[in-house]
């Protein structure tokens, strides 16, 4: 059965704040004593918001640094590719990444 609001727009009181994301993103320092705050994985992948302080920019350069360390620590040199992906609520992406954007890469 499709949502009651599929097919129609968004009603304003469900909107997020764009700017408020992004800049809590780039401003807002985790509390390290607060565990809901820290890096956690679900089935999908980190979980988090910036407002709430569990997912900001802190967050990725932590999970990048920790590849580095990994790879560093088993022996394994060369690069390693990371890129973003957008998907769906099913986990299904919505269009080729091809299509849609250029993906963000970085070599470690």
């Amino acid at each position: 059965m499709p949502h009651e609001l599929a097919g129609k727009p968004a009603p304003t009181s469900i909107l997020i704040d764009v700017d408020r994301l992004t800049n809590a993103y780039f401003s807002k320092e985790p509390d390290l004593s607060d565990p809901e705050q820290l890096v956690s994985f679900g089935t999908s992948g980190h979980r988090g918001s910036s407002l709430a302080g569990s997912f900001n920019q802190s967050h990725i350069l932590a999970i990048t640094q920790a590849i580095c360390d990994w790879r560093k620590q088993e022996g394994i040199t060369g690069r390693s590719f990371s890129a973003r992906t957008r998907t769906r609520c099913h986990g299904r992406p919505s269009r080729p990444p091809w299509r849609s954007w250029p993906p963000t890469m970085w070599t470690l």
